[in-house]
């Protein structure tokens, strides 16, 4: 199953620069944290009985639940972010929260990490938009 969004709106609401171990080598890792309100829609791309399980008809289902972690893992996600393009990224830690938006649409806040091994010429200017609401595309292929 692949996720593809496009001209959404997120907050990078934290960027985390960390060495991951490859054998003998160390290799530099970026996690950027990021929430997005869209539409209940993206659901079916988790699951298709998700949409389901989480609204009933105009309302939230279970409105005391505490958001869902959702443990999947998009691969080889194509992001552009603010205008920087980034590629081979891993989408995952998902967590997934209804809302209804004021005319009582279903939305879902949608906070996710994005890992990727950067470039050093876009690792600054990507820090820059650290606390901002950045446009977003994202173009994965399939969940893991």
């Amino acid at each position: 199953m692949s996720l593809k969004l496009q001209n959404q709106t997120a907050t990078l609401k934290h960027l985390n620069f960390r060495k991951e171990k490859h054998g003998e080598e160390k290799v530099s890792s970026v996690d950027l944290k990021l929430s997005m309100l869209t539409g209940a829609a993206v659901l079916e791309r988790f699951d298709p009985g998700l949409e389901k399980f989480l609204f009933s008809n105009a309302q939230i289902r279970f409105p005391l639940m505490k958001p869902i972690e959702w443990e999947n893992e998009i691969e080889h996600c194509s992001i552009n972010m603010a205008g920087i393009q980034i590629e081979d990224v891993k989408m995952r830690k998902f967590i997934i929260a209804p809302k209804l938006d004021a005319a009582g649409n279903k939305q879902i806040e949608l906070d996710f990490v994005l890992s990727y091994y950067p470039q050093k010429n876009n690792l600054l200017e990507i820090g820059e938009h650290v606390g901002d609401v950045v446009t977003l595309d994202i173009d994965s292929q399939e969940l893991v």
